[in-house]
């Protein structure tokens, strides 16, 4: 697995909706909303309301692209076979 840190410079928020949707994502199991704000908060030290806001977005575009499939309060990454 690949892993890339952001420096401070790169935590901005013209790069949110890049970085949340890239972390939504990588994710291998089940998860929810606050799993999700749990492993931002770790990213960047803390979470404002604009984070929470574009992770609350990137659920929902992702969903409805179908890139997420939601059971009940938990989500997982579609599997695409190209």
């Amino acid at each position: 697995m690949c892993k890339r840190i952001f420096s401070k410079d790169e935590m901005n928020e013209k790069n949110y909706n890049f970085v949340i949707s890239n972390v939504i994502l990588s994710q291998t199991g089940k998860f929810t909303y606050n799993d999700i704000i749990q492993k931002l908060k770790t990213m960047f030290g803390s979470l404002t309301d604009r984070i929470e806001n574009v992770v609350k977005d990137c659920l929902i575009r992702l969903r409805e692209d179908g890139f997420l499939s939601v059971l009940g309060a938990s989500y997982s990454v579609v599997e695409i076979n190209i």
